[in-house]
């Protein structure tokens, strides 16, 4: 999960903008009028039938909708939950982990940045990643 925390936070725009579509394409067909026989266009009027299949196609981007809804809950509270686990941690062990998991530094820059040897930095980062094991289990 801490691998994929930078990328929540796109994934969930990637959602939104899904979304977004979806419910541009419901609304077009909602304002879709139909052709009469002898070629003229109506007011708004839908047939019977192309009424039926305009009513299904906005009912499935409805379901698709809610269903993209749930999923950005579950991204945040995903994310959330992390956030939480990582603000119990001590100061030195979430240095290590924001540095290493949110803000996407390598190890070889993470000694300099919080100012120890590459050896406790890895030493530290087990340890906080153990008690991070421990609370999401719980």
């Amino acid at each position: 999960m801490l691998r994929n925390y930078p990328t929540m936070t796109q994934k969930i725009h990637n959602i939104e903008k899904e979304i977004e579509d979806a419910r541009a394409e419901a609304q077009a067909v909602r304002e879709a009028g139909s052709v009469s026989v002898d070629g003229m266009p109506r007011k708004k009027v839908l047939s019977d039938p192309t009424y039926k299949k305009a009513q299904k196609i906005i009912t499935t981007y409805d379901k698709r909708i809610k269903y993209l809804l749930t999923e950005i809950d579950f991204i945040l509270s995903k994310q959330q939950r992390l956030t939480d686990i990582m603000r119990d941690l001590p100061p030195d062990e979430y240095a290590i982990i924001k540095a290493r998991y949110l803000d996407g530094t390598q190890w070889d820059f993470i000694p300099a940045a919080v100012h120890m040897s590459r050896r406790t930095c890895f030493n530290i980062h087990d340890r906080a990643i153990r008690k991070m094991i421990i609370r999401i289990k719980k």
